[in-house]
């Protein structure tokens, strides 16, 4: 997650738009990479939706790409939200805290709509080191 969420950051630094695009238009680039990288996120997460689907194959196997495909797109729209607020409303190193802010609050926010998807969040990244799961267990995932 540390070299993804690192080309995330530089992906959106690069995102430009014309500087006489409007308000919308100067969005737009860092909005489109927040959900592309959420749908890539999603996508290599819920890869295993598919094999439910594959009990009765001759009948939903049809499905997989709708189930896989289709299962994170909400979600991407608030990641994407998220991605574009904070990539615009301060700069320098504050940028970087900004968002994690729009991370969190994001997280957060699908905690409640898109039935609380529980799966992929990025808390879970930091499962494998065992100070940040007490971190974890003592503020919770989404702080």
């Amino acid at each position: 997650m540390f070299i993804s969420f690192t080309l995330l950051v530089w992906l959106i630094d690069g995102a430009a738009a014309a500087p006489d695009s409007g308000l919308l238009g100067r969005l737009w680039p860092a909005f489109a990479t927040g959900w592309l990288f959420g749908f890539g996120y999603f996508v290599a997460g819920l890869w295993w939706l598919g094999h439910a689907l594959l009990v009765d194959a001759d009948q939903f196997a049809w499905a997989i790409p709708l189930a896989i495909l289709g299962s994170g797109c909400p979600c991407n729209f608030l990641w994407a939200g998220g991605r574009t607020c904070p990539s615009h409303l301060v700069d320098g190193m504050g940028r970087i805290a900004a968002l994690a802010l729009g991370f969190g609050l994001m997280e957060w926010l699908r905690t409640f709509i898109f039935t609380g998807f529980p799966w992929n969040a990025i808390g879970y990244g930091i499962m494998p080191i065992p100070l940040m799961m007490q971190s974890a267990h003592l503020i919770g995932m989404l702080a």
